[in-house]
Parts: structure tokens; C-alpha cells; sequence
């Protein structure tokens, strides 16, 4: 049985979404879907193409490792020999060309594996790094990443990866000069701070001041700048580029290029999870069990640190009928898994949704099924494609 009680968004046409859940009849089974709409992508490159202009999307693949999303893509960051070679079977070996190893603790064996597939761009941010990188494959070209700052991002990255300061990106350029041909940073995930991209070139032009100085006849060849990823929807990317564009007019002969991840795979998948349970605890609070948990799709809670929107009253609605709202009382949304910590929401819920309700999360693709497991045995979301 198909129940109406969801939250309620207009990703997909909702007709398509009722008539998916009653053919999978997932209310029954007890299984999620996750409906991915590929005309998003589209759109969202369309929007990239005409707001970031000259900058390139290498597309961050570990956000959301899907295949027809990969087929839709065209450059690729990537952070290990199983992403990368994910993206050879899909695109075909041609496109090493168009991946980046941007990952700066590489595998020796991972590194082996790049240079037989022809993946010549790696990312480094240590001597030692340099060191294995060049012993094992003396001929690849390197990118330095560099440590900024990222106290506006959801998730941080600057305290495990990039060059620790000026210097210290000194003696990488110093140690590596013949392979040297760019520098990339990261902001972080999520970043809210649309001058953190600004600040981080600040970085970047004094090693390009440097290079001139210092190495004139490698300044033409050391030709790209990666401006990492940490892109969403909350920032507009004309905004992100108004900021930077005094660094682009500065060197508008160098090769500009991102790592957008989340941009592209989040907004483009809405999961569909049925009520599987429900019960009163102890405490008088009202306890929704849905066929899904913090192990698989909601994993997102633990290690992205990303919440599903808070509840209210314009969440809790009956789809067929926007007039119709519920009753909410205090209550839990948990999953299906036999561990106390699958715990995915705390707050008001409706206080008679039927088991069978069919609970619909919007804007839920980048970094939930990327993470999934099979724990107690339940599968991840299906995948459909609209």
C-alpha cells in the first residue's frame, strides 16, 4: 500500500515517484529506492558552464560513484586505483587523459596501477609523498596542494591535508621543479564562505611570484590552477567567481579547473523509504522504524555531518492534498538495523502515520549511498533513473 504522508518537495514529478513505489511496491518489501534524476546533471552543467565559465569540473567521483552519473561526466577527480579504473570501464581507457589522482597518501601499488593505465596527473602535499611518487613513476606530473583556510565548511580538511605553509610549499616546488606543473587546494565540503576560494589563491599567486622569480623558464609549464571543490547550491557559483575573477584576469593563460563533487550529486537523487515499524518506548515517545539506517543512505548523519531538514509542519504533509496537515507530537525516526546508534531523527512527527508510509527525502545523493554497507544483511537503495 501506497500512503500519502510524506515530505513534501517538488524534485520529480510526484506522479512518477507514486507510480515507481506501487510498482516496486517497496511499502510491502520494505526497501528503499533511490530516484535519480538525470536530467539534474544536465542542468547543473549548464548552470557551471555559465557561471564558472573557463573553469573545468573534474567530478569529484567519491561523492557519488554512480555509473550513468560517471557516463554523464567527462573529467574526473579521482582518489584511488578502484575509482579511477570505475571510470576507465565506464568511459573507456582514453579517458586517463582526463583524471586527476588528486588524492595526496597514494597506495605504491595504486601508483603503479596510474601509470600503466596512462593517469599522469597526481596530487602530492609532502617531501616524503614526492619521494614514493617519482621512485615509482619519475615521469608523471605533479600538483602541489597547498593548506587553506576552511573555518566556513561543513567538513574540514586543511588539518590532514595541503602543504603546512609557505615554506613548506617551497620545498615541495624546489624537490619536484622538473615534474611541477600546477598547484590545487580544498576549502572544504560545504563551504558557506564564498571569499575561502579568494583567500586560498592569495596563497597560490605567491607561489606563482616565487616561480617567476625563481624559476622563469618553468613559469609557462607550471599552467594549473585547481581550485578544489566544496561547492553547493547555497552559494551561487557567479558569486564564487566574481570573487576570484581578479586571480583569473591575472592568469587568464593558465588552466583553471575544480573538483566539484557534491555540486553535481546531491540535488539530483530523492530517496523514497517506507515505515517498516512503529512502537511507543517508555518514555511516551513515538517511534517510527523506517527500511533504511545510519549504515546505509543515512550514513550521511554520521560522516558528512549532513542532517535531513528539520521536520515541521510544512514537512509533514499529504501529498495528494497540500490543505491537509498532521498532528505532530514529539517522536523518533529510526532504522532498521539492530544497533542503538542507527538513530536518524529526533522532534515532532505526525502522530498516526500507517507502516506502509512511504517517506520521501529530497536532495539526498552525494555521500550516502557512496558509504553504504550490508550490515545485519540489509541491501542498500535500488537504484531508478528518470
Amino acid at each position: 500500500m501506497f500512503n500519502n504522508n510524506k515530505f513534501s518537495y517538488n524534485l520529480i514529478k510526484l506522479d512518477k515517484i507514486k507510480k515507481i513505489a506501487f510498482q516496486k511496491n517497496i511499502s510491502y518489501y520494505g526497501n528503499s529506492l533511490s530516484i535519480i534524476d538525470l536530467n539534474k546533471i544536465d542542468n547543473l552543467q549548464e548552470i557551471w558552464q555559465n557561471n564558472m565559465f573557463n573553469i573545468k569540473p573534474y567530478y569529484a567521483i567519491k561523492s557519488f560513484p554512480d555509473k550513468e552519473i560517471i557516463n554523464k561526466m567527462d573529467y574526473f577527480d579521482c582518489a584511488s586505483f578502484n575509482e579511477f579504473k570505475t571510470v576507465l570501464d565506464i568511459k573507456g581507457k582514453e579517458y586517463a587523459k582526463n583524471i586527476i589522482y588528486a588524492n595526496p597518501a597514494k597506495r605504491p601499488y595504486d601508483i603503479m596501477m596510474a601509470k600503466q593505465y596512462g593517469i599522469e596527473i597526481v596530487t602530492v602535499d609532502s617531501i616524503y609523498e614526492i619521494d614514493k611518487v617519482l621512485s615509482i613513476y619519475p615521469n608523471c606530473r605533479i600538483i602541489i596542494r597547498l593548506s587553506v583556510e576552511d573555518r566556513g565548511a561543513i567538513v574540514k580538511f586543511s588539518h590532514k591535508f595541503g602543504t603546512i605553509d609557505h615554506l613548506h610549499s617551497i620545498q615541495l616546488i624546489q624537490k619536484c621543479i622538473n615534474n611541477l606543473i600546477g598547484f590545487s587546494f580544498h576549502v572544504g565540503s560545504g563551504q558557506n564562505d564564498s571569499n575561502a576560494w579568494f583567500y586560498a589563491l592569495e596563497k597560490v599567486d605567491k607561489l606563482y611570484e616565487y616561480i617567476k622569480i625563481n624559476y622563469p623558464k618553468y613559469y609557462d609549464k607550471i599552467n594549473i590552477i585547481d581550485i578544489g571543490g566544496g561547492f553547493t547550491n547555497k552559494i551561487p557559483l557567479n558569486n564564487i567567481y566574481k570573487s576570484i575573477e581578479p586571480f583569473i584576469k591575472k592568469y587568464y593563460d593558465k588552466n583553471w579547473i575544480a573538483e566539484p563533487g557534491r555540486y553535481f550529486s546531491n540535488d539530483c537523487s530523492t530517496l523514497l523509504t517506507p515505515i517498516i515499524s512503529k512502537n511507543i518506548r517508555n518514555d511516551g515517545r513515538l517511534y517510527y522504524v523506517i527500511g533504511n539506517s545510519v549504515y546505509h543512505s543515512f550514513n550521511c548523519i554520521i560522516f558528512d555531518h549532513n542532517i535531513p531538514k528539520i521536520m515541521s509542519n510544512n514537512d509533514w504533509i499529504d501529498l495528494d492534498d497540500n490543505s491537509n496537515q498532521f498532528e505532530l507530537v514529539q517522536g523518533n525516526i529510526v532504522g532498521e538495523t539492530c544497533d542503538g546508534i542507527d538513530q536518524i531523527y529526533s522532534g515532532l512527527v505526525p502522530n498516526n502515520l500507517e507502516i506502509g508510509t512511504i517517506l520521501m527525502f529530497p536532495h539526498f545523493g552525494a555521500y550516502t549511498d557512496a558509504s553504504s554497507t550490508k550490515f545485519n544483511g540489509f541491501e542498500p537503495p535500488e537504484k531508478i533513473y528518470l
